[in-house]
């Protein structure tokens, strides 16, 4: 059950194969939203997360771009618009934090927010090859006492595309757990 409609809209999610990134995709579907996961290298996780999408009762579909390739992007849209006939959301899995205010400003003149959402230390492929001792450092670093799961980034994203995040523009939202 959706808690959050995104029924009839449709959500890019950039690099959403695996980590926070699937969590996000998944959590979108989950909530109504057709998803595009977008994916640069494996095929086969970006498949994995379609159908675990699609497993769930959601609509998704995989498409191979490099967001560091504009004539990629132009590419990522173009297929998008094709297969749904709009684009709603767009979830940038990466750093763009420099690019949010100035977002949110020129886009905000269209009744388009922008905002950042910054994980804490989650539970990521990336995170199960740190350095021994890190995972002790990161826990003793949080509040909550324990190490960020990407459903606990995809909530927080859900919530900040939803139509409750209406008036939410321009901001850095620091997901972490209480991180210190």
């Amino acid at each position: 059950m959706a808690d959050n409609n995104l029924t009839g809209k449709v959500a890019i999610v950039t690099g959403s194969s695996r980590g926070i990134g699937r969590g996000i995709a998944e959590r979108l579907a989950r909530d109504g939203a057709s998803v595009v996961v977008n994916y640069v290298g494996s095929q086969e996780t970006a498949r994995e997360a379609v159908g675990a999408i699609e497993q769930g009762g959601g609509t998704a579909t995989a498409v191979q771009a490099d967001v560091s390739d504009p004539g990629d992007v132009e590419r990522l849209f173009s297929q998008t618009l094709d297969q749904f006939g709009r684009v709603d959301i767009v979830v940038a899995n990466a750093g763009v934090e420099c690019f949010a205010e100035v977002l949110a400003k020129e886009l905000g003149k269209r009744q388009i927010t922008v905002n950042i959402v910054s994980p804490g230390t989650t539970e990521t492929d990336f995170f199960a090859n740190a350095p021994e001792g890190e995972r002790e450092k990161a826990l003793e670093r949080t509040t909550l006492g324990r190490i960020g799961k990407p459903e606990d980034i995809a909530d927080v994203v859900a919530f900040v595309v939803s139509d409750d995040a209406r008036w939410v523009t321009g901001h850095n939202i620091q997901a972490g757990g209480g991180y210190a």
